[in-house]
């Protein structure tokens, strides 16, 4: 998950806002690290694949991740992408 500064010309929730965060993360990945050194979660992917996604970014970051704690990941989660 990349965070950026909030836009206040265009706020975080237009499409300029969202392609300005997006283009902060992958500046960063290019320029600071190397690349194995990031894990780019994007919102979208984690509601709609909790489980998979959450197992990539534990194996990432080197924990572990037990089925309780994935399942109760996934039922405090919202499963469809909206504005809150």
């Amino acid at each position: 998950m990349v965070v950026a500064r909030h836009d206040e010309k265009f706020g975080n929730n237009t499409m300029f806002g969202v392609l300005a965060c997006l283009r902060t993360g992958l500046w960063a990945m290019e320029h600071i690290g190397k690349k194995e050194q990031w894990n780019l979660v994007l919102t979208k992917e984690f509601s709609l694949k909790i489980e998979e996604e959450l197992s990539k970014l534990c194996e990432f970051v080197g924990v572990s991740c037990p089925k309780f704690m994935i399942d109760k990941i996934v039922n405090q989660t919202h499963h469809t992408v909206h504005n809150s």
